[in-house]
């Protein structure tokens, strides 16, 4: 009888562990001008979950290097836009699967 309350305990915190480990999921992007391929820094960058998601919306701007990251997301889709000021330059819906990567091309006038 011991030995299962040996084993029952590890299967216990492996289970309760679950939903923890499944939000090990990631978006990684660079936003680029489409003609010289340089980073464009200082980007808004606004990742809106789907309503079936339940979470809030996260919100960071694009480095130097035109690169912006996201981390702790649940498996799903979501609405990524780029902004600069008010003016949207680029939207669309991405599916989180893992860890995701982006590059974004913007064609600047």
């Amino acid at each position: 009888m011991r030995r299962i309350h040996f084993l029952a305990v590890p299967l216990f915190l492996f289970l309760a562990l679950q939903p923890a480990l499944g939000q090990q999921n990631s978006l990684a992007g660079r936003v680029v001008e489409a003609t010289t391929h340089r980073g464009i820094p200082a980007l808004n960058v606004k990742l809106i979950p789907s309503r079936e998601l339940r979470e809030s919306q996260q919100v960071t701007s694009t480095n130097r290097d035109g690169e912006f990251h996201f981390v702790n997301l649940r498996k799903g889709r979501y609405l990524l836009e780029i902004r600069q000021g008010v003016t949207l330059l680029h939207r669309e819906v991405v599916t989180i699967n893992g860890n995701t990567t982006r590059e974004i091309d913007l064609h600047r006038r």
